[in-house]
């Protein structure tokens, strides 16, 4: 498994593809578009989420965790009390987006439009990352 202090991917779109019925596991998915030279489907998987605040669909993911004041002010905004193995997850460079949850992971893959998500359907192919430093 791969770890990366941060997952930037400019110039592909994501959308909320999975959510629990209570939310508290959800799935963000870039899929394939092999004519734009984005050959493999890139998810991130995020559980134990307290709070989101993002669009359903949005461009240019730059994943990396809040430095600790920018963390503590959007828990405080929100009512959120800061807990072990939690943390905020920022979203983007440009706008204020962003999950409350446990660390994060991502997976690649080259798959199909309709084929399950990488977190469902494990393959040989498919690299798994971890965003370190995640607490």
């Amino acid at each position: 498994m791969d770890s990366l202090t941060e997952l930037r991917a400019p110039g592909r779109q994501f959308q909320l593809a999975r959510a629990t019925r209570t939310h508290s596991q959800i799935i963000l998915m870039s899929n394939a578009v092999p004519q734009a030279g984005l050959p493999k489907r890139l998810e991130v998987s995020f559980s134990a989420v307290k709070f989101m605040s993002f669009p359903p669909v949005f461009e240019d993911l730059y994943l990396r965790q809040a430095p600790a004041g920018r963390e503590a002010e959007i828990l405080a905004r929100h009512g959120i009390a800061a807990s072990a193995g939690s943390g905020v997850y920022l979203l983007h460079e440009e706008h204020d987006w962003y999950v409350v949850s446990g660390p994060p992971q991502w997976a690649e893959a080259v798959r199909t439009y309709d084929a399950e998500s990488l977190f469902q359907e494990y393959g040989e192919d498919t690299v798994y990352g971890t965003l370190a430093g995640a607490t």
